[in-house]
């Protein structure tokens, strides 16, 4: 089983409803729980496959134990990001669509401002980390834009 392609897990009505309200494009575009929350990761790690610490570039949450930026620059900006995710092999890409031989990641911006990654799995299904919440499974990769995330911004991609 490849990284993304998860089995699922049940969620109680009341963490439905949660996760919905904020994101209502996943009640039409469907979405599957696959990790109930763990606070020690949030979605730019996830993206990262790093489930053990907290990725963000500003200083401030880089000041905790567990937090973790892959290089100097703190600037909470697209570019900065995509340099990020170049130490890991990424390099940006024009879709998110599946490519044999390729995983990718989206880029998910609010008025600039990076808010957001996800991961695209083997199968074309997306998986997410809602903040410090749950691990999503997502069939669309715009099921999470709207006014939390903001929209895709970019794709990035690296060789399997």
């Amino acid at each position: 089983m490849c990284r993304g392609c998860k089995s699922t897990i049940n969620i109680d009505a009341m963490a439905y409803q949660h996760i919905v309200a904020a994101f209502p494009n996943l009640m039409h575009q469907g979405f599957w729980p696959t990790r109930a929350p763990k606070g020690q990761y949030n979605c730019i790690a996830y993206a990262a496959n790093d489930v053990h610490r907290t990725w963000w570039p500003s200083s401030a949450l880089n000041d905790a134990a567990d937090s973790y930026w892959p290089i100097d620059r703190r600037d909470e900006t697209v570019s900065n990001f995509v340099e990020a995710f170049s130490t890991l092999g990424y390099s940006l890409c024009s879709n998110g669509e599946l490519e044999e031989g390729y995983e990718k990641i989206a880029l998910y911006a609010l008025d600039s401002v990076p808010m957001h990654m996800a991961y695209q799995g083997c199968d074309g299904t997306w998986t997410s980390k809602l903040g410090t919440e749950w691990d999503i499974m997502h069939t669309s990769v715009h099921g999470l834009a709207g006014d939390t995330y903001g929209n895709v911004t970019c794709y990035l991609r690296r060789a399997r």
